[in-house]
């Protein structure tokens, strides 16, 4: 979604000015980012869970919240209060 925000901003708000993005730029925000914050979550994930259950809980042990979940939810709030500045940009225009 940040991508395609940031793609609809480049196209309306920065139309005339010579700041092309190229696609491997796209693709590396778009994939690289989510993969980068993904990939730390999950290493933290087990390593927190893997100390935090010796009380011998049964079930899915991704499923139980900690603070370890900002490393994901963090971005994800960012990304979203971004897209909404966009489109606000992009409605003034």
């Amino acid at each position: 979604m940040l991508v395609e925000g940031l793609y609809l901003y480049i196209l309306v708000v920065k139309t005339f000015s010579g700041d092309n993005i190229k696609f491997n730029t796209y693709a590396l925000i778009g994939w690289g980012g989510p993969a980068l914050f993904s990939l730390t979550w999950v290493i933290s994930k087990g390593l927190t869970l893997s100390t935090n259950n010796e009380q011998g809980d049964i079930g899915c042990i991704w499923m139980h919240e900690s603070t370890v979940d900002w490393i994901f939810q963090g971005p994800v709030c960012t990304v979203l209060i971004i897209n909404l500045i966009f489109l606000l940009r992009i409605m003034w225009i």
